[in-house]
């Protein structure tokens, strides 16, 4: 067809150029063929540009011209061709990415439908299979499908006595204990059942594990200290003489426990219940006590204006003195320094000689105060509503503008990259590093009860008053909502690897869920296969 085509343009030429000198024949083919070249027609450009070379008398020069042109048109058609045959992959590759996400969502609407009959084995089924057609796109509702049927399929509940919930972990092995707002104590294996449950004739006031949680210390109402093995077994006690246990601490390597009295005594206990010494107290209530890092000191914080530091023998080191209230105190990563917030609208960094290192003065009362992991900034809350980050200097780096109800809690990422916050509402406040917001956690309907980091600072788990736990990545995005709950979920903890989430309620009871991100791995290495009865049903098949 091309031979045939330059034929044609070759009689027409011979025809047309007949009747021209030879210079008019060259400039004219030339410069159509150039102007062609310039709208990006190369074939007919390439067409003129071999017209031209029959023209009569055409000089070395100007047939090296044409060569040069009938290069560049060529080239320039290449390019063409490959730019026509890039765009089309291009949008070919686009209409199987949009066929991709459209079956994909096709997938996770079916599994939400097949969640709501409590069909769970098809939701799944589902579920993974739209997930794994999308896993690293942005198809955030396939994903969250995908985590909610996960908190159906992947969750075991542990009915407790039904009364509220008031602490609970996990234990080195993965079973965990709790505690309710009663006389017990109870740990839980990991197939649902109770292990061991400790009862009492008195009230349990306060628990406190190791922290190798290899050991569980027990306060009680009547003054006695129990400690506990992993199984519940106690291995040691401290009698008391009817004076309320208001905290419990461990020192680092679990050789050494503080416990502290609403009569304003300290005693410092072996890991056996021996006592080593005790404070005389000051009839003061002790609200908590901390061993610092080398296990030689203890601050104890008690309802007045002062921090005390003592010695493993109770002897008093020193005294860190406010001018009220202090709400609360924390210890700086490198263990070497303390800080102190207050009723007196100031919050105050210390060493442990006493020496004030910087006062970071605020409008209102600072209830809330935290060291960044790095131990080079501090965050503080205060009743003004507002947050405000800090330099060791006492420097304000700036202040971040808070709603119209007291900030409940404050915490840092374990890497330091982000931190939140949350108030008396439905709410949950992502920050950066830099204090600038990344994302406002918004789907609860009901009040925030609990929020914390997973270990890896890459999930934010939330609890609420709605009676749901919602997990959440660490760009805001939610990744699942538990709902199984018939009473407010008041606490939240991740395990120590972060796969697994253990949640409590007000009705007594216990659900451990597990972070869907690691089912999704999990499924991946061995995927489920649908029935052909499923295969009908939802119009799929083991290869899609």
């Amino acid at each position: 067809m091309k031979i045939k085509k330059f034929h044609l343009l070759l009689i027409f030429t011979l025809g047309f150029v007949s009747g021209l000198p030879a210079q008019d024949c060259f400039d004219d083919f030339m410069k159509r063929g150039i102007d062609a070249y310039g709208l990006f027609q190369f074939q007919q450009a390439i067409d003129l540009f071999n017209a031209a070379k029959i023209c009569p008398d055409n000089s070395e020069d100007q047939v090296q011209e044409i060569d040069n042109w009938i290069s560049k048109a060529n080239n320039g058609y290449i390019n063409e061709i490959t730019k026509a045959r890039d765009e089309a992959l291009v949008l070919q590759k686009e209409a199987v990415k949009q066929a991709r996400f459209s079956e994909a969502n096709r997938l996770a609407y079916l599994a939400a439908e097949e969640l709501e009959k409590r069909n769970i084995e098809d939701a799944l089924l589902l579920a993974f299979m739209g997930l794994d057609m999308i896993e690293d796109e942005p198809l955030l509702q396939v994903k969250q499908v995908f985590g909610d049927v996960v908190a159906s399929s992947h969750a075991l509940s542990y009915k407790g006595a039904g009364k509220p919930i008031l602490d609970s972990d996990f234990l080195p092995d993965g079973r965990f204990w709790s505690r309710g707002a009663g006389q017990s104590l109870t740990f839980w294996g990991a197939d649902g059942r109770v292990d061991t449950m400790l009862a009492s004739n008195t009230r349990i006031m306060c628990t406190k594990a190791s922290p190798d949680g290899q050991y569980i210390a027990v306060g009680f109402e009547k003054g006695d200290v129990d400690i506990l093995d992993a199984f519940g077994n106690r291995i040691g006690q401290s009698r008391g003489t009817g004076d309320e246990v208001t905290d419990i601490s461990f020192a680092h390597d679990g050789s050494l426990l503080a416990a502290s009295y609403r009569t304003g005594k300290v005693k410092i206990l072996s890991s056996n219940g021996t006592l080593q010494a005790e404070t005389l107290g000051k009839a003061i209530p002790i609200k908590e006590g901390r061993f610092s890092a080398d296990g030689k000191f203890i601050i104890i914080r008690s309802a007045s204006s002062e921090l005390q530091i003592i010695d493993t023998e109770a002897k008093p080191i020193e005294t860190i003195q406010h001018k009220k209230h202090i709400y609360q105190f924390r210890l700086s990563p490198d263990q070497q320094k303390i800080l102190t917030c207050s009723a007196d609208s100031t919050a105050r960094l210390s060493d442990f000689a006493g020496q004030i290192l910087a006062t970071l003065r605020h409008p209102a009362k600072v209830h809330k105060a935290i060291f960044s992991p790095d131990g080079q900034r501090m965050l503080t809350a205060a009743l003004d509503h507002n947050i405000r980050f800090w330099d060791l200097t006492g420097k304000l780096l700036w202040t971040l503008k808070g709603n119209e109800s007291t900030i409940e809690s404050i915490q840092f990422a374990p890497d330091g990259q982000y931190f939140l916050s949350f108030s008396r509402g439905n709410v949950v406040n992502l920050w950066n590093s830099e204090g600038q917001p990344v994302k406002n956690l918004d789907r609860h309907t009901g009040s925030i009860l609990c929020a914390d980091f997973s270990p890896d600072s890459k999930f934010i788990l939330t609890t609420s008053a709605d009676q749901t736990v919602k997990l959440w990545d660490i760009t805001g995005q939610l990744l699942m909502n538990a709902d199984q709950y018939s009473g407010s979920v008041t606490s939240g903890k991740f395990s120590a690897d972060g796969k697994d989430i253990l949640t409590a309620s007000h009705d007594g009871n216990l659900t451990v869920l597990e972070n869907p991100v690691d089912v999704f791995k999990n499924l991946q290495m061995n995927p489920p296969m649908p029935t052909e009865d499923q295969q009908v049903r939802f119009g799929i098949s083991p290869t899609q």
